[in-house]
């Protein structure tokens, strides 16, 4: 089964200290791993790097390591194109998204990705994708 890898979850693996939480989320992570499919889109990415610096005071190099240690080794990128930009109008204007989530919704519609990780719980709006969250 095809997964989607939001934003945040990216982000807590790369800025969690506490080391019980961080092995919640890698173990989650594994879980995902066994039984999906993996994608994120390039807005993910972007939306990683901004929030973990201007937020998290993570530097670029250290998110950069990450992201390269998981793209494209176990999380394949979607691309974006027309067809996607299309389809998050449709998703904006039937679910009130916001842009970058009815992008990401969009994404998932257009490449037949049930799942959503995320812990977004706007995406529960979305007919037809079902969110994944960790369970802690």
């Amino acid at each position: 089964m095809k997964a989607f890898i939001d934003a945040n979850f990216l982000i807590y693996l790369n800025t969690l200290r506490d080391r019980y939480a961080l092995s919640l989320f890698e173990n989650f992570f594994e879980e995902l791993l066994a039984e999906h499919v993996l994608f994120t889109d390039i807005l993910v990415l972007d939306e990683v790097l901004y929030v973990s610096r201007s937020k998290y005071r993570v530097p670029y190099p250290i998110t950069i390591k990450l992201l390269n240690k998981l793209i494209p080794k176990y999380i394949s990128l979607t691309p974006l194109t027309l067809k996607e930009y299309v389809k998050a109008i449709e998703v904006i204007e039937r679910y009130d998204l916001k842009p970058s989530d009815a992008i990401h919704a969009a994404t998932c519609i257009v490449n037949n990705i049930k799942y959503i990780v995320s812990e977004d719980q706007e995406f529960d709006k979305v007919e037809g994708i079902e969110r994944l969250w960790i369970r802690t």
